[in-house]
């Protein structure tokens, strides 16, 4: 403590330490604690000399922080006599003052009438006692004036800690300016002194970890945590099963630490129910912290756990503890009966890890001291410490997910206390960190896979290229071959790699698609838990609770999707129009792989908020977009993929390989949806959960309803369409798109006020299949958009197109979560609104498209080519 100052004030090693610039006189942080210590003694007209001992007590800074009110300094002489102190303060404006004080004569002690029993814990022996007043004259307080005297007793700490008493134990009075005693504050040490330059890393985190104080019963307690609120709901479950299957007539008072959404609770026992009021006992249990709820599942018996709680620990208070004996014991129960094998290994797990808890040490509140054992003795529990009453009433209950919650959260409970102090935040940050890791390594091998059908998509590419211009080059080297027999063989292989390409593009999409909608859907289900959680802390153990259908609730869940929209769509509109000129230049490959990588980071992200509610804000999801702008995100990969397909095929080809490549991704929401219902058991989604109040696993099978109508009207209702406007009618392609694009926005303007009106389930779900058969509005734009652009501006139209598909959605998303918090305030049919707005919107593309005039298209077309062959 004597060097200077090394450094920053707040330094990542010094965890916890003394710095010299937080004591005496300030400007000189160069000096160290004796240097310091010494200018001061000589501004004070003292020979620093005389003492060349200092003992100091303050409140170390830790890791960094700095609160420390008063500071003591204990100078001693030569021969170790406690000659001096200086008795250092601070107030909360950083003003400090220093008081040099020299011993008084005996007798003022005296004067303090209400401390005796302080002054008998201190040795009556030769210098033994350091006593002195002085007047006030710093601010210190608001409540107090400048007005007034301090008067201090303290010990001698060496000569104390050499007969082994307490080496801190004084007492600081506040006296008015009439002598009158206004506050008496003592400090105290209780314990064994620790140097923390000589501790373990061990021991340093045990340290900061291990200790809390526990509030009295007056107090109330902080506020419980997401494990203490899950654990508090089960001890409330199991306390009110005690009560109801007690015999006596009891009425029993619950007051719960640290919830807010359920409060005190009163419980009546059978017989008190049909008992006359006088001859009913009454018992109050109350919580003082919410840390007794996850102490009480280490006990394998509840009678022990409750005793030790209230005696040992003092997490609870009970008003007759007499009782509790009369509400325990009750008649033995069966053996317990698993209903899966996850429910065997979990509680066994719990069985085997299960130890009773630790107890809590009170920090000394007064100068008797508490009994302490014999360190000689050491206690050994050598019971068979089986499942505890309160696991096999957790197993009894048939709410699967009641169990699941509970059997995990003991389980990590156990492993926290066991290998990570007792901090589950630990225990839960190396579970996601861990599978953080285990995600990345399977989205890097992903990722690996995904360039590779890229690549191969890009090299069949360029070699279609360069055998489109083989013939031409056979011809000129050999023109006695006949030409047809040139072309054939190169027409043949042109089309089987036409075909796999196509078909790399389709797998990559199905595979994206069903891992997306995998996770989309119970990730839904998570963030309205997780909202609804924020409203009502007591929806813990049933995720299909009403409250969670509440306006408040689903106005927030609306606001967080629709901005997530927003968000998700922002990198892909301000990096498509680069991301399109760099696969012009570099290749599709390169783009569509970032595209993927992007991807991936931002649905990690997503999830990983999701995992941890205590810790991350569910708005803090929007933060997902960020990496999307490796790539572009959804926008430039879906631009990519259908680029790559627009390069290889004809302009007749182009629109049915379009419709190919929209029923890949359908086909991936087919399979994904009948999934998402077995393992769980987007506003179309919330609209349906809020105005049929179906659960968001029933919604996820209209997914494979619309998934169903789309993909039959992209394998088989547009191939054939367009093959009879075509072949029958003798239409051109782009006459074909145009009409065909026609009667889908009609379709989707259709289905959107169907949707958006129905009152029952059944015309919803027409007006879905409505809506679906208008789905390749988008298809059959790009298509008939493409028809006319030469072929080297295909990839920059097609991020225009998504850079436009983007605009579009970053309206949309505020816009419709807006409209759907607007149709919950007016109740009713209102409720869907968001989709009355999308048909009147479907409706004006409607009339756009009506207006469009083909004639126009093939001027434009011609004109174009003209020019490129001026150009050229």
């Amino acid at each position: 403590m004597d060097r200077p100052r090394q450094g920053p004030a707040v330094s990542l090693t010094c965890w916890y330490n003394v710095d010299p610039a937080d004591h005496l006189g300030r400007g000189e942080s160069h000096l160290g604690l004796r240097e310091k210590l010494n200018a001061y003694l000589k501004s004070e007209g003292t020979d620093p000399a005389a003492y060349p001992y200092a003992y100091l007590v303050t409140a170390a800074r830790f890791m960094g922080y700095l609160f420390n009110p008063v500071s003591f300094w204990y100078l001693y002489s030569a021969d170790m006599s406690l000659t001096a102190m200086i008795i250092e303060v601070n107030n909360t404006s950083n003003e400090r003052r220093m008081y040099f004080l020299t011993p008084a004569v005996a007798g003022i002690a005296s004067q303090i009438e209400d401390a005796g029993d302080i002054r008998s814990a201190i040795s009556q022996g030769p210098n033994a006692n350091f006593e002195q007043e002085w007047p006030k004259d710093f601010h210190a307080s608001p409540f107090n004036s400048r007005k007034g005297s301090y008067s201090i007793v303290v010990s001698d700490p060496l000569k104390a800690l050499s007969e082994g008493r307490n080496p801190i134990d004084g007492t600081i009075t506040l006296k008015s300016s009439k002598g009158h005693e206004k506050l008496i504050a003592r400090l105290v040490s209780d314990g064994q002194p620790v140097d923390p330059s000589i501790m373990t890393v061990v021991q340093k985190i045990h340290f900061l970890l291990s200790w809390w104080p526990v509030p009295l019963e007056k107090i109330s307690g902080r506020n419980a945590g997401s494990a203490e609120r899950i654990m508090e709901a089960s001890f409330r479950m199991y306390l009110r099963s005690l009560v109801e299957q007690c015999q006596a007539d009891i009425a029993l008072t619950y007051v719960p630490s640290g919830t807010t959404g359920s409060g005190k609770e009163l419980m009546l026992s059978p017989s008190a129910k049909a008992s006359q009021v006088d001859g009913i006992e009454e018992i109050e249990f109350k919580a003082l912290t919410p840390e007794f709820y996850t102490r009480f599942a280490f006990y394998a018996h509840d009678l022990e756990a409750l005793f030790s709680e209230l005696r040992e620990s003092c997490t609870i208070w009970v008003s007759r503890p007499e009782l509790l004996p009369k509400l325990l014991f009750r008649k033995p129960t069966a053996a317990l009966e698993v209903k899966g094998p996850m429910d065997y290994l979990y509680f066994g797990a719990i069985r085997y890890l299960r130890r009773r808890p630790g107890r809590i040490m009170r920090p000394l509140t007064s100068s008797q001291q508490l009994p302490r054992p014999p360190t000689s003795t050491i206690v050994v529990d050598i019971r068979d410490f089986r499942n505890s009453p309160i696991d096999a009433f957790m197993l009894k209950q048939e709410d699967a997910q009641m169990r699941k919650r509970y059997r995990s959260l003991v389980l990590r409970l156990f492993v926290a206390e066991r290998f990570a102090y007792g901090r589950l935040l630990l225990v839960d940050t190396i579970l996601i960190i861990l599978q953080t890791w285990v995600a990345w390594r399977i989205a890097f091998a992903w990722e690996g896979k995904t360039r590779i059908l890229a690549l191969a998509a890009a090299v069949h590419f360029r070699t279609a290229e360069e055998n489109e211009q083989t013939p031409l080059i056979a011809a000129q080297v050999n023109s006695n071959e006949p030409q047809a027999d040139s072309r054939t063989p190169l027409r043949e292989s042109s089309g089987r790699r036409k075909i796999s390409i196509v078909s790399a593009c389709v797998l990559l999409i199905i595979l994206t698609e069903l891992g997306a909608y995998l996770v989309t859907i119970p990730l839904n289900q998570v963030l309205e838990e997780i909202i609804c959680r924020n409203f009502h802390p007591d929806v813990l153990l049933s995720p299909n609770d009403p409250r969670c259908k509440e306006k408040a609730v689903q106005a927030e869940l609306s606001t967080i999707r629709g901005w997530q929209s927003t968000f998700d769509f922002i990198p892909g509109l301000l990096t498509a129009v680069p991301y399109g000129f760099v696969a012009d230049k570099y290749g599709r490959e390169l783009v569509l792989s970032l595209s993927m990588l992007g991807i991936t980071l931002s649905s990690g992200s997503y999830i990983l908020v999701c995992a941890l509610p205590t810790v991350f804000s569910p708005r803090l999801t929007w933060l997902s977009a960020i990496f999307a702008f490796i790539g572009g995100g959804t926008a430039v990969f879906n631009a990519m993929v259908f680029t790559i397909t627009g390069d290889i095929v004809t302009e007749q080809q182009r629109s049915t390989t379009f419709f190919y490549l929209a029923a890949a991704v359908l086909g991936g929401e087919l399979i994904s949806s009948p999934l998402v219902y077995l393992l769980m058991g987007e506003i179309l989604l919330q609209y349906v959960t809020k105005r049929y109040g179906w659960s968001w696993a029933q919604a996820s099978l209209l997914l494979f309803i619309r998934a169903f109508f789309t993909l039959a009207l992209f394998i088989a209702v547009l191939p054939a369409a367009s093959y009879v406007l075509v072949s029958k009618w003798s239409l051109s392609g782009r006459a074909k798109d145009l009409w065909l694009a026609r009667v889908s926005v009609f379709l989707l303007t259709l289905g959107a006020f169907v949707i958006g009106l129905a009152d029952s389930p059944a015309l919803m779900a027409v007006g879905l299949g409505i809506m679906s058969l208008g789905s390749g509005y988008t298809i059959l734009i790009r298509s008939l958009l493409a028809s006319v652009v030469e072929k080297h501006q295909i990839g920059t139209l097609y991020t225009m197109i998504g850079v436009l598909e983007t605009v579009g959605v970053l309206v949309a998303g505020p816009l419709l979560a807006a409209s759907y918090r607007t149709g919950m305030d007016w109740e009713g049919a209102w409720v869907g609104l968001p989709y009355i707005m999308a048909g009147c919107l479907f409706a004006s593309a409607a009339i756009t498209m009506s207006l469009v005039r083909l004639s126009r298209l093939e001027h434009n077309k011609t004109v174009e080519g003209e020019r490129e062959e001026s150009s050229a």
